[in-house]
């Protein structure tokens, strides 16, 4: 009993700066960390003979940090518990120390101070963002989640924990199991106790924090990320898949945020690449799939197009029409008009089931059924439609609109990358995953995320079918309306999109591309989306899409 009051007594007087949260962290498909940025600040513990004889170190001291004496003892003196140095108080990142700054503090040897490596969770620039997320606090959820936990007093409730992306999917796996911290021993009037001075506690568990290895190529996705924002800061998603297995090597999100300071009213931070948008034409890829699964239409066949439709008001985007065309040449040049005639010869639920078929119907995304539960790798994916519940399918008028992907059409940028994968797996439809394995701290195996195919309940579209959009997606970049492509290093195939739209109540528009390249040997599909790109542009999503194909053949990849 007197040990424990012992031990007691030394703790009450123990005080100390959390360096690390102990929180599993991040990594890219080669092993370079994603989150978790080491720095080093400025420790400062309360001690009472810190202005003792120290005038001249203190002078140094405020020379380095580039404040006044006046403010340095202002700030000293206010403070009863360890902390970090931080330029502005209100301010969420410290003063970070250059390495010449952290020699000359420590040489001075100033009671009270130590300059000390320190985690910063997410580096500037944050790269993945929207796909990693960010943590926060929520009492609610951790109640609901964690009660265990709570009981045992391994967290609280104002811990922190995942809030969205990954940070939220993966949370049961990387939580805190020990911080580290750097401890200070003084006693009731902040004098040091003889003997314990400074000590780091840390775990010496070898096997956690948990390490998530994702599927992710750093250098790939800070391209996307360069690349995606020198066009546009509205809302805009690019996703880079390998054609072979359907990973996410890359996927951006625009508008930016800072995962220090989330507005959750304010949602910059949710994912545009998991959001279902109107995909306008790129969405005719299922319409003509549709038509030559069911033998509706021959791909030589020819259509008139004269600019509209007659009814509806429909018309195309061509507005002196495209005049005799085939069915090939409309794909090609995205013809409005021929695709509203071949739609009347299909019945809505034959374009249903094609669309089921490839996977738009459901979340595309890696998910496993774990007991009465389903874990999701991506947080918040949402799911493409046709038509909406209250939307009279049949009307013909409705039919010409879905035929181009307007009216109730939604997919989301994942899903359209994953389409091109489809085409080119022979209409398999994969399940795209973004976390490879968990490994532990020591670098031993945990858990593998291994490739799985999605199930949509339909057979698979023949391979005919695949090998003839691939190709008719060729003849958009050599001759149709992504021929701009043609210059660029690799042969690439692909589709481009416009819709109209409403945002915030003012007409706008989304632009797509999705595609592939190189053409002889595929290794990536490429989805890009852009709303409301700035006025009189030309085809933004186009340039983005040449752009990254651009960047990937000339480094190499």
């Amino acid at each position: 009993m007197d040990i424990n009051l012992v031990e007691r007594s030394v703790n009450q007087r123990e005080s100390g700066v959390i360096l690390s949260s102990g929180r599993g962290h991040f990594y890219d498909r080669n092993g370079d960390s994603l989150t978790g940025r080491l720095v080093h600040v400025v420790a400062v513990f309360p001690n009472q003979s810190h202005f003792q004889g120290n005038e001249q170190k203190i002078n140094k001291l405020v020379s380095i940090l580039d404040i006044t004496l006046e403010e340095w003892t202002e700030f000293f003196n206010s403070i009863n518990e360890p902390v970090i140095w931080k330029e502005d108080p209100t301010a969420i990142i410290p003063y970070l120390l250059t390495a010449d700054e952290v020699a000359h503090i420590n040489e001075l040897h100033l009671p009270g101070i130590q300059a000390i490596q320190y985690e910063l969770r997410y580096p500037d620039p944050y790269i993945a963002s929207h796909l990693i997320g960010f943590v926060g606090e929520n009492p609610s959820r951790i109640k609901n989640l964690y009660p265990n936990k709570i009981d045992r007093g391994e967290m609280s409730i104002n811990t922190l924990i995942g809030a969205s992306g990954l940070e939220k999917t993966f949370d049961s796996l990387i939580q805190s199991v020990e911080d580290i911290s750097l401890s200070f021993f003084t006693d009731g009037k902040h004098r040091v106790i003889p003997g314990l001075d400074l000590r780091l506690i840390q775990s010496t568990n070898p096997f956690y924090p948990l390490k998530i290895q994702t599927t992710i190529d750093k250098n790939i996705q800070q391209n996307v990320e360069r690349i995606q924002a020198s066009y546009t800061n509205q809302n805009s998603a690019v996703v880079v898949l390998d054609t072979h297995n359907a990973d996410v090597l890359a996927m951006s999100s625009l508008p930016g945020y800072d995962p220090n300071r989330v507005t959750m009213t304010v949602n910059h931070w949710g994912n545009q690449a998991l959001k279902a948008q109107i995909p306008g034409s790129i969405f005719k890829i299922i319409v003509a799939a549709a038509a030559i699964e069911n033998d509706l239409v021959d791909p030589k066949e020819k259509f008139e197009c004269n600019g509209h439709l007659g009814k509806y008001r429909f018309t195309c985007w061509r507005k002196e029409g495209h005049g005799t065309i085939s069915f090939e040449e409309a794909f090609a040049q995205s013809c409005n008009i021929t695709f509203a005639k071949v739609m009347e010869r299909m019945s809505s639920d034959m374009l249903t089931k094609t669309f089921r078929k490839l996977g738009g119907l459901q979340k595309n995304g890696w998910f496993q059924i774990q007991g009465k539960s389903v874990f999701y790798q991506f947080d918040h994916e949402e799911v493409g439609q046709i038509f909406s519940a209250d939307t009279d399918r049949y009307d013909e008028g409705v039919k010409a609109q879905t035929s181009i992907g307007q009216r109730d059409v939604l997919m989301t940028p994942l899903q359209a990358a994953n389409l091109v994968v489809t085409l080119l797996n022979q209409g398999e439809v994969k399940q795209p995953k973004v976390v490879k394995e968990v490994r532990y701290q020591n670098d031993s195996f945990k858990q593998a995320f291994d490739d799985q195919f999605l199930s949509t309940g339909e057979h698979n579209i023949s391979l005919q079918t695949s090998n003839l959009l691939l190709h008719w997606m060729e003849e958009v970049v050599q001759d149709g309306t992504g021929k701009s492509l043609k210059s660029n290093p690799w042969k690439l195939a692909g589709k481009s999109g416009t819709a109209e739209v409403i945002v915030d109540g003012k007409n706008g528009e989304n632009q797509w591309f999705i595609g592939y390249g190189p053409h002889k040997d595929p290794r990536y599909s490429i989805a890009v989306f852009v709303q409301n790109p700035y006025e009189g542009a030309q085809h933004i999503a186009t340039k983005i899409f040449g752009e990254i194909m651009k960047w990937l053949a000339e480094n190499g990849y």
